[in-house]
């Protein structure tokens, strides 16, 4: 039997510890409610689904004055996206919802064309969905850092 440093020991235990503590530490945490928004010029938008026809478009449904019932707006998000740090797991599903804080380049949403939306930052609403082939823990109020796109050649 081999035997190890107490040292090497004590190092290889800090590894895995950390390791496995990197599975339930929050990354980023979603808003409980429209409440929680300050900012009055924000977008409540969520990507449609990657089994419908119209797959990868982001739909604006809602403002900071809350959802809209009837109307929903083809939108593109240019500058800070969820896209470019999240994995394609946690947004291309078409139930997790994110609150956009920017400006429409108009100033007005149309549906008679696609809107773009530049974005500053984002932040969850509501519960967050995961692909269920998705080996991710599926957390409904955080993501972890493997949640990140730098996962998904392991996760996905």
């Amino acid at each position: 039997m081999i035997q190890l440093n107490p040292v090497i020991k004590k190092t290889i235990l800090f590894i895995f510890t950390l390791i496995f503590f990197s599975f339930v530490i929050p990354v980023k945490v979603t808003l409980s409610s429209m409440d929680s928004i300050a900012d009055e010029s924000c977008f409540i938008v969520h990507q449609i689904s990657s089994g419908s026809t119209e797959a990868g478009l982001w739909l604006c449904n809602g403002d900071a004055n809350g959802i809209w019932t009837d109307d929903a707006y083809i939108v593109e998000l240019h500058g800070n996206i969820p896209q470019d740090i999240l994995s394609s797991n946690v947004y291309s599903n078409g139930e997790t919802m994110f609150v956009i804080y920017g400006t429409v380049d108009d100033a007005r949403m149309t549906a008679d064309e696609v809107n773009v939306i530049n974005c500053d930052k984002w932040d969850f609403i509501g519960d967050i969905s995961r692909d269920s082939e998705s080996l991710r823990l599926r957390f409904k109020k955080y993501i972890t850092i493997y949640d990140l796109n730098l996962f998904d050649c392991i996760l996905s």
